[in-house]
């Protein structure tokens, strides 16, 4: 391992939310995770590059997903911003 990023619950739930709006694929938060360290700690680094996610994990109930949905939106404009 050369590095390791850390990100807030917030920024998870918006990964996930992203993912949903922008991809239409729904997700636990591990995925959501992935997607918050590219948007958030990572864009500058990645910026310019060929990048892949892993994008792991569907194994969750529609409540639960519309819960952390709903929780995660208000994050999204945060974890967008240059």
């Amino acid at each position: 391992v050369d590095d390791v990023v850390t990100i807030a619950d917030d920024e998870i739930l918006a990964g996930l939310v992203v993912l949903q709006e922008e991809g239409k694929l729904a997700v636990e938060p591990a995925a959501g995770a992935a997607m918050a360290a590219a948007l958030g700690p990572l864009r500058e680094r990645l910026q310019g590059k060929r990048t892949a996610i892993l994008i792991c994990g569907a194994n969750i109930d529609a409540e639960t997903y519309t819960t952390l949905h709903e929780r995660g939106q208000p994050h999204v404009a945060a974890l967008m911003a240059d």
